[in-house]
């Protein structure tokens, strides 16, 4: 599950013609990335839910933090630099026989810790990890139990 952080500013700072450019800029990369046998769709205004089917997490998590530096790249590109995009992620391995629904749900949780963490952070099977990103002056990947 991907949430765009702080969406709504976006709507309310440059209307909806922006956020509506920003939502396919984001679809076009995903698109571009995702794999026939993958799904892809908006679960809510700020929320998109992508289901890697046979990656295990901590593989999806590496795909989505090549997203979330893409995504950027690409909104920064359209927005002339005036915005730096951000993407929190909620990760989880599907067991056998799980439902859609509950597996969403069990993704959403997490996220709704999120804003209080702060902003391009991630949980990866319930485990709290904040991407720095790409090319940033501190290149690394912090990592805590949360």
């Amino acid at each position: 599950m991907l949430q765009f952080d702080w969406f709504h500013s976006i709507t309310e700072k440059w209307g909806q013609v922006t956020s509506d450019m920003v939502v396919r800029e984001i679809s076009d990369v995903v698109r571009k990335w995702k794999r026939d046998s993958d799904v892809f769709g908006r679960v809510g205004e700020d929320r998109f839910a992508i289901i890697f089917v046979g990656v295990k997490a901590v593989s999806a998590q590496a795909i989505v933090n090549t997203l979330r530096d893409e995504i950027d790249e690409a909104c920064n590109e359209r927005m002339s630099g005036l915005l730096k995009f951000t993407i929190s992620s909620s990760i989880l391995d599907a067991q056998s026989g799980t439902l859609l629904g509950t597996l969403m749900r069990k993704a959403l949780i997490p996220l709704g810790r999120a804003g209080k963490l702060g902003a391009n952070i991630s949980f990866v099977n319930g485990v709290y990890e904040q991407h720095l990103g790409l090319g940033a002056a501190n290149d690394a990947t912090f990592m805590a139990h949360g």
